[in-house]
């Protein structure tokens, strides 16, 4: 069985230093007791192998085994190999994916690679910083004991594993403002501690608690990140230079245009920028000249240096008449007690040109400065251009429909937390506001404004007012306007007229149906009731109640069943009430009706038709868990020419227990209405 070394790559350096090569060599064999045999070989070889003066063999090792399987071939690795998570993809892995590896994949690499060790994959590590808000302690404590019982690393995917999670930083709310403690291992560097105030000692440069949440979204760090790059204490230096020739300061200008920086050749001190801060007419210029230094001892031999400097000193044509240290920015003093805060100003500078070009420099120069910008104790942190007259100010009104209302509460703090003025482009956004919130209840709409917001008399007359009307305003009206009109500020209301004191409208009447049932075998009786109404005038008033209408609706004395003609049957319109919160309930119904055939016999009554006339399935609130139970009136029409017929239907009705349950459905009511039985006049 031949065995071929297919490739094999050296490399030979120009000036032959000891150098170590891999040599690759791919071996094809045609039976798999042939690997097993160079197994064998390679472990009872003694290494390193000396193949001759200046060459040695010091590792051999079989990498990747692939063997043919049906149509494709699978590629393994040995022991301590592993194939790249690309080639695991693109070969389709034949085993798990774990940690970005895989030991066998389905085709053999066109690019000849081979399994490769686990040392000399490149994995990226990446620090994730999450921060959790929660008004409870215990959840801490349940972090930290969750934390605690993981076991790592956690595979994420099949190329990503979290390899540690940790618990950097608390912040507790007290009575003064925020108190942020370090966990374990974790600490503050000391410019927070210096900047915040700290809260516990300073101890090495670092603290464990400081008081207030950084602005910067900073946490607390590891201590292996604090000490890596030392501090730089930074030095701010001003050289005064007076001078008569205007050449000079051109010169001076020309040669710090071409100066490099870092300037200084120190290992302990560079100097990182050179400027021409001031030159006030006519030749007096103030240099402000910054070093970076990590080495106390180069700030104390400079003081030196310039105590004993005799000014003023000329060179050339300009004399510099005073040098002195202005700032020292040494970090990290302790301090007994904590530095007040700064005390912010903002300064207004109004400026009037008619030059456009003018505004657009302004710009320019503006997004050109480093911020903050030092002027003697004071720190200019922003400069903004807030107006640019002409301007043209704008009230932009933005209508949100949402059901949710979470929704008002997140867009409420959202407007809390943003800092205004917002720009976008060219454009400033100074105030945004909620002004009216509309919210839908069981009657419509009622709209109500904001804090500061009011509706005009007008709207407050129009649409009902749902609050009181307080001189001009009110605060809440009984719908949305039909013109598209918010809420509005006080200073934009027009209409000051004193709203007219709205008159109580007197409540509707009520209006009742009543039904009076007289037993009477005489129809002379039933014929004196009738004159007595037509004698009657409408309405007619009784106390507070006004009587409209009088009718005789249903006449139940029994008929004579006449030989001929045969009497036309009695009909009645009986109305059942049916209880359901299922929907599914009313379809079901709604086809039982549709597939019934009319008349509909049941003993010696015939139903001629049966109706759903109403649904009173009343609209959900959203917001409520459980909708109300869907009202329904059902009307069953009964012929029969037998009042017997109607009078067992008045005594079943009589003993039914009610609300009477049907599956889903519960029967509230059941009433018999009307009796439209059509009997001949006595006598005639």
């Amino acid at each position: 069985m031949p065995t071929s070394i297919t490739k094999i790559s050296l490399l030979f350096p120009a000036n032959f230093l000891p150098l170590e090569y891999i040599v690759v060599v791919e071996v094809n064999v045609s039976q798999v007791i042939l690997i097993q045999q160079i197994e064998s070989s390679l472990n009872s070889m003694s290494l390193p192998l000396q193949l001759d003066n200046t060459t040695e063999i010091s590792s051999l090792n079989i990498t990747t085994v692939c063997q043919p399987n049906g149509t494709n071939h699978q590629c393994v690795c040995e022991d301590q190999y592993v194939w790249s998570y690309n080639d695991c993809v693109e070969y389709a892995a034949c085993d798990d994916i774990t940690a970005g590896t895989c030991g066998c994949i389905s085709a053999i690499p066109s690019d000849g690679q081979m399994c490769v060790p686990k040392s000399e994959l490149s994995f990226i590590d990446y620090l994730v910083e999450i921060e959790m808000n929660t008004t409870s302690i215990t959840v801490i404590d349940d972090v930290r004991s969750l934390l605690l019982g993981l076991n790592l690393p956690i595979p994420f995917s099949n190329a990503t594993e979290i390899t540690a999670m940790d618990l950097t930083t608390v912040c507790v709310l007290n009575t003064t403002g925020y108190q942020c403690w370090c966990e374990d291992q974790y600490f503050w560097p000391c410019d927070k501690c210096a900047g915040y105030g700290h809260c516990d000692n300073i101890t090495n440069a670092t603290c464990g608690c400081i008081n207030a949440i950084p602005n910067d979204g900073q946490f607390c760090q590891p201590m292996t990140e604090l000490i890596t790059i030392p501090a730089l204490t930074e030095y701010l230096i001003e050289i005064e230079i007076d001078t008569m020739d205007a050449a000079v300061i051109a010169e001076l200008r020309d040669r710090l245009k071409t100066l490099s920086s870092p300037l200084l050749n120190s290992s302990v001190a560079q100097i990182s920028e050179v400027n021409i801060t001031t030159a006030p007419p006519p030749t007096e210029y103030v240099a402000e000249i910054e070093i970076d230094t990590v080495d106390a001892a180069v700030l104390n031999q400079l003081r030196t240096l310039l105590k004993n400097l005799s000014l003023p000193l000329g060179i050339s044509d300009v004399q510099i008449t005073e040098l002195n240290i202005t700032t020292d920015t040494t970090p990290c003093p302790v301090p007994t007690t904590p530095a007040p805060p700064p005390t912010e100003y903002v300064v207004e500078v109004e400026i009037d040109t008619v030059d456009a070009a003018v505004l657009n420099q302004l710009r320019t120069l503006l997004k050109n400065l480093s911020f903050p910008l030092g002027i003697s104790d004071v720190q200019i942190t922003e400069l903004n251009i807030t107006t640019a007259p002409p301007s043209t100010e704008y009230v932009a009104e933005v209508e949100i429909d949402t059901v949710d209302a979470a929704v008002l509460n997140q867009l409420r703090t959202l407007l809390k937390n943003l800092s205004f003025p917002l720009g976008i482009s060219d454009v400033q956004i100074t105030e945004l506001n909620i002004t009216t919130v509309c919210l839908l209840n069981n009657t419509g709409y009622q709209c109500l404004c904001e804090d500061q917001y009011f509706w005009p008399c007008n709207k407050c007359t129009k649409y009902g007012s749902c609050d009181n009307i307080n001189n001009v305003t009110c605060g809440c009206i009984g719908a949305v306007p039909d013109d598209g009109q918010f809420c509005q500020p006080m200073t934009e209301l027009t209409n000051t007229t004193p709203c007219p004191v709205p008159t109580t409208p007197a409540p509707p009447p009520t209006e009742y149906v009543a039904e009076v049932e007289i037993d009477t075998v005489d129809a002379a009786v039933l014929n004196q009731l009738r004159t007595l109404l037509k004698n009657l005038s409408f309405p007619l008033g009784i106390s507070d109640v006004q009587i409209t209408e009088l009718n005789i609706t249903t006449d139940t004395t029994p008929c004579p069943v006449p030989t001929t003609p045969a009497p036309p049957p009695t009909e009645y319109v009986a109305e059942v009430e049916i209880d359901t919160v299922d929907a599914a309930v009313l379809n079901q119904l709604r086809t039982l009706l549709k597939n019934l055939s009319f008349p509909l016999g049941i003993s010696d009554v015939q139903i001629t038709e049966l109706n759903i006339t109403t649904d009173t399935t009343p609209c959900p609130v959203p917001t409520t868990p459980a909708p109300p139970p869907t009202e329904y009136v059902v009307e069953v029409e009964i012929d029969t020419v037998d009042a017997a017929v109607l009078n067992q239907l008045r005594t079943l009705l009589k003993n039914l227990s009610f609300p009477l349950g049907i599956s889903d459905v519960q029967i509230t009511e059941l009433n018999i209405t009307t009796d439209i039985t059509v009997c001949p006049t006595p006598g005639k």
